[in-house]
Protein backbone atom coordinates (compact mmCIF):
# COMPACT_ATOMS: atom_id res chain seq x y z
CA UNK A 1 0.00 0.00 0.00
CA UNK A 2 1.07 3.53 -0.70
CA UNK A 3 1.89 5.85 2.18
CA UNK A 4 -0.39 8.85 2.71
CA UNK A 5 0.52 12.17 1.13
CA UNK A 6 2.61 14.68 3.05
CA UNK A 7 -0.45 16.88 3.54
CA UNK A 8 -2.22 14.01 5.32
CA UNK A 9 0.78 13.11 7.48
CA UNK A 10 1.76 16.56 8.77
CA UNK A 11 -0.32 19.52 9.88
CA UNK A 12 1.55 22.01 7.66
CA UNK A 13 -0.23 24.80 9.52
CA UNK A 14 0.80 28.45 9.41
CA UNK A 15 0.98 30.64 12.49
CA UNK A 16 -0.79 33.99 12.52
CA UNK A 17 2.53 35.84 12.50
CA UNK A 18 3.64 33.97 9.38
CA UNK A 19 0.37 34.65 7.59
CA UNK A 20 0.63 38.35 8.45
CA UNK A 21 4.21 38.50 7.09
CA UNK A 22 3.16 37.15 3.70
CA UNK A 23 2.45 39.89 1.16
CA UNK A 24 0.45 38.60 -1.82
CA UNK A 25 0.59 42.06 -3.44
CA UNK A 26 4.24 41.75 -4.53
CA UNK A 27 4.40 41.08 -8.25
CA UNK A 28 6.97 38.96 -10.04
CA UNK A 29 8.12 41.99 -12.05
CA UNK A 30 8.92 43.89 -8.85
CA UNK A 31 10.83 40.92 -7.41
CA UNK A 32 12.90 40.44 -10.56
CA UNK A 33 13.76 44.13 -10.81
CA UNK A 34 14.81 44.29 -7.18
CA UNK A 35 17.03 41.23 -7.48
CA UNK A 36 18.82 42.62 -10.55
CA UNK A 37 19.36 45.98 -8.85
CA UNK A 38 21.11 44.33 -5.91
CA UNK A 39 23.37 42.27 -8.16
CA UNK A 40 22.21 38.98 -6.63
CA UNK A 41 23.96 35.95 -8.12
CA UNK A 42 21.77 33.19 -9.49
CA UNK A 43 22.19 30.36 -11.90
CA UNK A 44 21.28 30.70 -15.56
CA UNK A 45 17.82 29.93 -16.85
CA UNK A 46 16.95 26.30 -17.42
CA UNK A 47 15.83 25.29 -20.90
CA UNK A 48 14.69 21.86 -21.88
CA UNK A 49 16.66 20.89 -24.94
CA UNK A 50 17.60 17.53 -26.35
CA UNK A 51 20.07 16.24 -25.49
CA UNK A 52 20.04 17.60 -21.96
CA UNK A 53 23.44 19.07 -21.14
CA UNK A 54 24.66 19.61 -17.62
CA UNK A 55 27.82 20.73 -15.90
CA UNK A 56 27.21 18.67 -12.77
CA UNK A 57 30.26 16.91 -11.46
CA UNK A 58 30.16 14.37 -8.67
CA UNK A 59 32.95 14.10 -6.15
CA UNK A 60 33.64 11.50 -3.54
CA UNK A 61 35.18 12.44 -0.21
CA UNK A 62 36.96 9.67 1.73
CA UNK A 63 35.37 8.66 5.03
CA UNK A 64 38.36 9.76 7.14
CA UNK A 65 38.28 13.23 5.56
CA UNK A 66 34.56 13.48 6.22
CA UNK A 67 35.09 12.44 9.85
CA UNK A 68 37.73 15.17 10.25
CA UNK A 69 35.39 17.73 8.71
CA UNK A 70 32.58 16.70 11.07
CA UNK A 71 34.98 17.07 14.03
CA UNK A 72 36.07 20.56 12.85
CA UNK A 73 32.44 21.60 12.43
CA UNK A 74 31.58 20.40 15.93
CA UNK A 75 34.54 22.31 17.37
CA UNK A 76 33.31 25.45 15.57
CA UNK A 77 29.68 24.92 16.63
CA UNK A 78 28.33 24.40 13.14
CA UNK A 79 27.25 21.70 10.68
CA UNK A 80 28.65 20.46 7.40
CA UNK A 81 25.59 21.78 5.56
CA UNK A 82 26.07 25.31 6.88
CA UNK A 83 29.83 25.19 6.29
CA UNK A 84 29.49 24.01 2.68
CA UNK A 85 26.97 26.76 1.93
CA UNK A 86 29.25 29.38 3.49
CA UNK A 87 32.23 28.09 1.50
CA UNK A 88 30.20 28.21 -1.71
CA UNK A 89 29.09 31.76 -0.88
CA UNK A 90 32.70 32.80 -0.38
CA UNK A 91 33.76 31.16 -3.65
CA UNK A 92 30.94 32.82 -5.59
CA UNK A 93 31.91 36.23 -4.19
CA UNK A 94 35.48 35.57 -5.34
CA UNK A 95 34.44 34.82 -8.91
CA UNK A 96 31.46 37.18 -9.42
CA UNK A 97 30.67 40.80 -8.66
CA UNK A 98 27.44 39.87 -6.83
CA UNK A 99 26.64 41.63 -3.57
CA UNK A 100 24.41 38.84 -2.28
CA UNK A 101 24.01 35.09 -2.78
CA UNK A 102 20.87 33.18 -1.82
CA UNK A 103 21.16 29.50 -0.92
CA UNK A 104 18.34 27.01 -0.48
CA UNK A 105 18.68 24.61 2.43
CA UNK A 106 16.66 21.38 2.39
CA UNK A 107 15.10 20.00 5.57
CA UNK A 108 13.98 16.40 5.84
CA UNK A 109 10.40 16.21 7.12
CA UNK A 110 10.68 12.48 7.87
CA UNK A 111 11.51 13.29 11.51
CA UNK A 112 8.07 14.83 11.97
CA UNK A 113 6.06 11.89 10.63
CA UNK A 114 4.07 9.73 13.07
CA UNK A 115 6.19 6.77 14.28
CA UNK A 116 3.50 4.23 13.34
CA UNK A 117 4.04 5.06 9.65
CA UNK A 118 7.71 4.01 9.93
CA UNK A 119 8.92 6.63 7.46
CA UNK A 120 12.66 6.28 7.88
CA UNK A 121 15.59 6.33 5.45
CA UNK A 122 14.59 2.88 4.13
CA UNK A 123 11.32 4.25 2.70
CA UNK A 124 11.30 5.89 -0.70
CA UNK A 125 9.53 9.24 -0.86
CA UNK A 126 10.01 12.95 -1.07
CA UNK A 127 9.43 14.38 2.39
CA UNK A 128 11.39 17.60 2.29
CA UNK A 129 10.95 21.29 2.71
CA UNK A 130 13.42 24.09 2.16
CA UNK A 131 14.16 27.61 3.24
CA UNK A 132 16.51 30.23 1.87
CA UNK A 133 19.39 32.03 3.51
CA UNK A 134 21.25 35.01 2.13
CA UNK A 135 24.95 35.69 2.20
CA UNK A 136 26.27 39.24 1.83
CA UNK A 137 29.66 40.06 0.38
CA UNK A 138 30.47 42.39 3.31
CA UNK A 139 30.07 39.57 5.84
CA UNK A 140 32.95 37.70 4.19
CA UNK A 141 35.20 40.77 4.17
CA UNK A 142 35.28 41.07 7.96
CA UNK A 143 38.50 39.65 9.44
CA UNK A 144 40.39 36.99 7.56
CA UNK A 145 38.55 34.79 5.10
CA UNK A 146 38.67 31.66 7.25
CA UNK A 147 37.12 33.22 10.37
CA UNK A 148 34.43 34.93 8.28
CA UNK A 149 33.43 31.60 6.70
CA UNK A 150 33.18 29.92 10.11
CA UNK A 151 31.18 32.88 11.47
CA UNK A 152 28.74 32.63 8.56
CA UNK A 153 28.46 28.87 9.03
CA UNK A 154 27.65 29.29 12.74
CA UNK A 155 25.05 31.94 11.93
CA UNK A 156 23.37 29.71 9.33
CA UNK A 157 23.50 26.71 11.70
CA UNK A 158 21.40 28.75 14.12
CA UNK A 159 18.92 29.39 11.32
CA UNK A 160 18.82 25.68 10.38
CA UNK A 161 18.15 24.76 14.02
CA UNK A 162 15.41 27.41 14.21
CA UNK A 163 13.70 26.04 11.09
CA UNK A 164 13.88 22.45 12.37
CA UNK A 165 12.51 23.51 15.78
CA UNK A 166 9.37 24.81 14.05
CA UNK A 167 8.48 21.20 13.25
CA UNK A 168 5.79 20.86 10.61
CA UNK A 169 4.50 24.41 11.18
CA UNK A 170 5.12 27.45 8.96
CA UNK A 171 6.60 25.43 6.12
CA UNK A 172 6.71 27.30 2.82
Amino acid sequence: PLLPTLERILSLSKSTSTVLKEDPGVSMKTSLRESSETKKWSGGPYNYEQPIRTEIRYISIPANSTQKLVACCREEGTTITALLQAVMGKVLFNITDADRVRAACAISLRRFSPPQLEIDNSVMGLWISAFCTDYDRQAFQAGDGKSAVWAQAREKTSRINFEIAKGDKDID
